[in-house]
């Protein structure tokens, strides 16, 4: 693994281990529930959808990261290899990735 991918892993897994437990496990549910019914999303669905039932975000906004790989691992979905302009004001419209369910009904 090269030094960049070992340190995004390494940042991952820290987040992982700061993140508050009752967020994650809210925001892989929230990614699972996205999953069933879209085919394609990025993490500003998962972010609509959680604030939508006014679920704050955590205090680091990266631990989304943490959450998407937990539903990675999982089999929910799996990375493609597009991306499209952030909609959240606080993105700046800079490109997210775009991620496909494996769950889809």
């Amino acid at each position: 693994m090269n030094e960049a991918r070992q340190a995004r892993e390494e940042a991952i897994e820290r987040v992982t281990e700061n993140a508050d437990a009752g967020w994650l496990d809210l925001a892989v549910r929230a990614i699972r529930y996205t999953a069933k019914h879209q085919a394609y999303f990025t993490t500003d669905d998962i972010w609509d959808l959680m604030e939508t039932y006014g679920i704050k975000g955590p205090r680091e906004p990266r631990a989304m990261a943490a959450a998407i790989r937990h539903a990675q691992d999982e089999g929910v979905i799996r990375r493609t290899d597009d991306y499209t302009a952030s909609n959240r004001k606080e993105s700046h419209a800079r490109p997210k990735r775009v991620w496909a369910s494996e769950i889809r009904e």
